[in-house]
């Protein structure tokens, strides 16, 4: 390892000497990997602590991973490779016959934990609920179950999935939320009867058909229709374009199975600001006079710390919606209900607590979207306060 770092650290030297002609390459290297969904290993800073130390020679190596030309195509082969051997897992995911689905989680199930961690969470919701109704409003927390979770019948029978785990994740927090008196939609059971419908089958999410769903489900509930909300009825089809869901980004598009994204087209104008800027981000970007491989980023331009859409309807109530990616597509239809719709991803919001938020903008209604996988999860919009 001592030897592999000096290597690599007399590399980085030689390289920022300047007697490789591929220097500004590296130098220069930055970037965001598509299939992998993540950030490339940057250009090395160099200092003679760095070097000394090997955190140069680290960096490097990450560098010269990331960026050896012809690297996504190396990657697509070997990923074919596997693919054609029929291995099990391939980059973490499972590809059964009629779905691509992730590696399992493989946690055992913990009561004591489960039920503290629940705990905690309610304890936080409560908190949120008692914000929302001291000035009059209506809080429901939203719980839907991961493609994962109403998929599990798709992996192969020799393989342990995760649904008993999902399933006492779920039964511990809805049980804590019942006892601490805070209103709860839980459409599991709906939506693992309708999965083949509403979920994709290459993407870890439900489709505008399940988000269509979970707006017209929420619609009905009294304690939303009491505002005068209405569900509008939404001509949905399925985009032309070529979809690429989490998991077929994952094996480099080189499944077999193929999707759609279906869209709608949005009728009620509306004014869009994200993160406090004006916003051209269409509700959904699809264009079909294209070819242009679509992402389920297509829905709201992906995940953003806060959105606001104002359709200037003053007679409507205004509404706020917490959560993260599930919530995207929602968003992106229930908006026609409202007068002004604003979202909330506590992963990327850090300027308020959302009781700090509600004292300066009280909604009429606040929603809070978690799907199974996440639902106990203590960071990000598991945080609440």
């Amino acid at each position: 390892m001592k030897l592999k770092k000096l290597f690599l650290a007399v590399l980085l030297l030689v390289l920022l000497g300047g007697g490789v002609g591929t220097l500004a390459r590296y130098r220069s290297a930055s970037g965001w990997s598509l299939y992998e969904n993540r950030a490339l290993a940057g250009a090395p800073e160099v200092t003679a602590q760095s070097v000394l130390s090997g955190s140069a020679a680290s960096d490097l190596e990450d560098c010269l991973r990331d960026h050896f030309v012809g690297r996504d195509r190396l990657l697509m082969l070997s990923t074919r490779l596997s693919l054609l051997r029929k291995q099990p897992v391939v980059n973490g995911v499972v590809s059964a016959e009629t779905a691509l689905l992730p590696e399992p989680l493989g946690k055992t199930i913990d009561k004591a934990q489960l039920t503290a961690d629940a705990q905690t969470i309610a304890a936080r919701l409560s908190a949120v609920q008692n914000a929302v109704e001291s000035y009059g409003g209506t809080f429901l927390y939203i719980h839907v179950p991961e493609q994962r979770s109403v998929l599990r019948d798709r992996y192969p029978d020799w393989m342990t999935d995760d649904g008993a785990y999902l399933d006492a994740a779920s039964a511990a927090l809805l049980a804590a939320l019942q006892d601490a008196d805070v209103p709860a939609l839980d459409l599991t059971s709906e939506l693992t009867a309708r999965a083949d419908e509403l979920y994709f089958s290459t993407d870890h999410h439900f489709d505008l058909y399940g988000a269509n769903f979970v707006y017209e489900s929420v619609c009905v509930q009294p304690s939303v229709q009491k505002w005068g909300v209405l569900h509008m009825k939404n001509t949905i089809s399925d985009a032309k374009n070529p979809f690429l869901g989490t998991y077929g980004r994952e094996l480099f598009g080189q499944s077999r199975l193929h999707e759609s994204l279906a869209f709608y087209t949005p009728t009620v104008p509306y004014t869009r600001f994200d993160n406090g800027t004006p916003s051209d981000v269409p509700l959904i970007d699809v264009d079909e006079n294209s070819q242009k491989t679509v992402f389920y980023a297509a829905y709201m331009g992906g995940d953003i710390g806060e959105t606001i859409l104002k359709t200037d309807r003053p007679a409507l109530p205004s509404l706020l919606i917490v959560g993260d990616s599930f919530t995207n597509p929602v968003e992106a239809l229930i908006y026609q209900s409202f007068d002004e719709t604003r979202s909330l991803d506590f992963r990327h919001y850090a300027e308020k607590t959302l009781t700090e938020y509600l004292q300066g903008y009280q909604p009429e209604v606040v929603l809070v979207l978690r799907d199974d996988v996440s639902c106990l999860t203590l960071t990000g919009n598991g945080n609440l306060q």
